[in-house]
């Protein structure tokens, strides 16, 4: 038997997610889902526009098998937080197979390129990094310069800009970071 675990706000789940549970689904021929969704307060901070309960219940009515609560302090965290959480929780269930988020763009290998500079910060990076830094860029500013820099591409900034990717690099370094069998 294998499981797929979706990490997700679904306020409210809608069509979309449908689409993207039947599609993980298919992409890994798993028997079950479930998924990490957030409480009442979303991650941006505000909250959900309808309460936790009732988006459980639209999950569970359209497919997922099992909800779990991400609880608030990961819920409304910065996309480290939230991935840290969310991964925490299904690496201690320890019968999760797969994960699969949604992203604006498709590239995996965009994805693990990331994920491997800001994991193991090569000097190169660091230095560059630092130097941004230095000059007064915020710390997510002077990451996506560096990045861009180091991995002379300049679609990384584009690539990073996008919220759903944030989340994917994130969630990748959480699976990473803690040995993950996902």
């Amino acid at each position: 038997m294998k499981t797929l675990a979706i990490i997700a706000e679904y306020n409210p789940f809608h069509n979309g997610h449908k689409y993207h549970l039947e599609q993980s689904f298919n992409a890994t021929n798993a028997d079950f889902a479930i998924t990490i969704m957030s409480g009442n307060f979303l991650q941006r901070g505000h909250a959900a526009i309808t309460d936790k309960y009732s988006r459980g219940k639209m999950c569970i009515s359209s497919g997922i098998d099992l909800a779990f609560e991400l609880l608030f302090p990961y819920a409304t965290g910065s996309a480290l937080a939230f991935s840290m959480g969310a991964i925490s929780i299904l690496n201690n269930l320890n019968s999760v197979d797969y994960l699969c988020f949604g992203a604006e763009a498709p590239e995996l290998d965009m994805f693990y390129r990331i994920v491997e500079v800001t994991l193991e910060e090569p000097d190169g990076y660091k230095s560059k990094l630092k130097n941004y830094l230095s000059e007064g860029y915020s710390y997510p500013a002077a990451r996506n310069k560096a990045l861009e820099e180091f991995c002379h591409d300049t679609a990384i900034t584009e690539f990073i800009s996008s919220p759903n990717n944030i989340l994917g690099i994130e969630y990748i370094s959480a699976l990473k970071r803690t040995n993950s069998r996902i």
